[in-house]
């Protein structure tokens, strides 16, 4: 009788394992117009181990959904992914049949209005880019602070229309991310904020005679959107007077002046050490303003792919000149 009770036990043990294994299934549906309706719903309620049952495993949205559960997705940036997330409860849509379908996909019409983290995004990274290089601190290079301020401040935006395809499985239905449609639709539903997920920042570092330079690289992706030099130079205190570093404060006001996107500051840091710095938003900055200004050679057209400055590019371009770079965070 021990004997049965134990294979009884363990029969049970089993059958849970496999249970956990298999995960959330995904609820039934009689439709891809139907899946797509309680995809939408999934993630306006809070259910988003369901929602993320319409994702194929490679989609980077699954990381928000999962931090957004609770769990550990990626630790540097998960708050930001749950202050995403909170505001899923403002999305509106609505989903219409449209009639280019295969038999494989079907596509669809959805008209839907969220909160605007592109425009949050962007206005947030220019605020901290001009605050760091004016006055110090680490505005910018707090990749999280600032992207998790801009998200809590982003107001509603725009109605925007989207064609999703929806694909039947064996599991269920799925939401592509591949083509341009289904990744103009993941940025209808998340604000913009699709293109963001993988944002990072790099550091690079370098002392050469007796000069420390730090550059700071803010990456949707390969693609460097900020960018952020700071030189510190050791100087006489007695050189180092409020007058002579306010005169060139305001010298460097007066550089950086009629240059959208382009912000340069200077401050002094333990007594002896003059930090000048200057960042660019490569968002707004013009590429041949900056030229004639020489704040960059126009050399780097190597560094550049699709009209962009390759994140990739620049570190190996860094390191073949001995600075050292790191990059955070690592996603999964």
């Amino acid at each position: 009788m021990k004997k049965l009770c134990s294979l009884f036990v363990c029969l049970a043990l089993c059958l849970s394992l496999c249970a956990c294994e298999k995960g959330t299934k995904q609820e039934k549906a009689g439709s891809e117009e139907e899946a797509l309706g309680h995809f939408l719903e999934d993630l306006r309620s809070g259910d988003y181990a369901m929602a993320q049952t319409y994702l194929y495993p490679e989609n980077r949205l699954g990381w928000v959904l999962k931090a957004a559960g609770g769990e550990e997705s990626v630790p540097e940036l998960d708050e930001v992914y749950r202050a995403v997330a909170a505001g899923w409860k403002d999305l509106t849509c609505s989903v219409s049949v449209d009639n280019e379908t295969s038999q494989f996909v079907s596509f669809y019409d959805v008209t839907g209005q969220t909160r605007d983290y592109d425009a949050a995004l962007r206005a947030g990274m220019a605020a901290a880019l001009q605050e760091q290089a004016e006055t110090g601190g680490a505005a910018f290079s707090d990749l999280a602070g600032w992207m998790k301020a801009a998200v809590e401040s982003a107001e509603m935006g725009e109605t925007d229309e989207a064609q999703p395809s929806v694909v039947k499985n064996s599991s269920g239905y799925s939401i592509d991310h591949r083509g341009y449609p289904d990744v103009h639709f993941l940025n209808l539903i998340t604000g913009g904020f699709y293109e963001y997920i993988d944002m990072s920042m790099t550091t690079c570092t370098m002392k050469q005679s007796g000069v420390s330079y730090t550059y700071y690289l803010a990456a949707m992706g390969d693609e460097v959107v900020g960018y952020l030099q700071e030189v510190v130079e050791t100087y006489d205190p007695a050189d180092l007077t409020e007058e002579n570093v306010t005169a060139y404060q305001a010298a460097c006001a007066a550089y950086a002046e009629g240059m959208e996107g382009v912000y340069m500051g200077a401050h002094v840091q333990d007594g002896d050490r003059l930090v000048t710095s200057t960042a660019i938003d490569f968002n707004t900055a013009s590429q041949t303003a900056m030229i004639n200004a020489g704040i960059v050679s126009g050399r780097y057209s190597g560094n550049t792919t699709s009209n962009y400055l390759s994140l990739s590019a620049t570190i190996k371009g860094f390191e073949s000149e001995g600075m050292t770079c790191v990059t955070t965070p690592t996603f999964p």
